[in-house]
């Protein structure tokens, strides 16, 4: 029997208080390129013997060139979804913030393993803004360019929701205020 997918989507600081017990998750370490000093990333190094493997990218949360910044590439984004394919369906997952970098892998990985529509339940569109271009280099490593309209089209409804919602609230707080 398959156990079910567990995907956490971290921060650096999340995944550096993570790694610190022992569990059979298997890390995906998304590395800033110039920004963030290399010993924070130490105690993820360190504490190896805690979690199962561990695959290290660095690229920066960008989508189109820019100066200064390393944008990610096909070949990262297809070493991690083949390494992610031949291993457990237990992932933590972290970039930097814990937002973009690592929830776009986070849904590309959940996207190899079940129905896109499925996958994108693992992202919290309060929390997760997955960066467009890692899904559109995913969409060409898994053969499947719905990716990024799946995603698109889930966090519009999200927003569409709550944006109702806070309409309705402000329309009657608005109702209060005496001009």
């Amino acid at each position: 029997m398959t156990r079910p997918l567990d995907i956490k989507i971290l921060s650096l600081n999340e995944c550096t208080d993570f790694v610190k017990t022992k569990s059979n998750f298997n890390i995906v370490s998304i590395r800033s390129t110039y920004r963030t000093p290399k010993e924070i990333y130490e105690i993820i190094d360190d504490k190896k013997d805690n979690y199962d493997s561990i695959i290290i990218e660095s690229f920066d949360d960008v989508e189109r060139r820019e100066p200064m910044y390393v944008e990610p590439k096909l070949e990262q984004i297809e070493r991690i979804l083949n390494w992610s394919s031949k291993i457990g369906n237990n992932f933590a997952v972290h970039c930097t913030a814990g937002a973009s970098r690592s929830s776009s892998i986070a849904y590309l990985i959940a996207c190899q393993k079940m129905d896109p529509k499925e996958a994108v339940k693992i992202l919290d569109f309060w929390i997760h803004t997955p960066n467009q271009l890692i899904i559109k280099l995913g969409e060409q490593v898994l053969g499947n360019d719905k990716l990024l309209k799946v995603m698109l089209n889930a966090a519009h409804e999200h927003y569409k929701l709550y944006k109702t919602e806070w309409d309705d609230k402000f329309a009657k707080m608005s109702a209060f205020i005496v001009c």
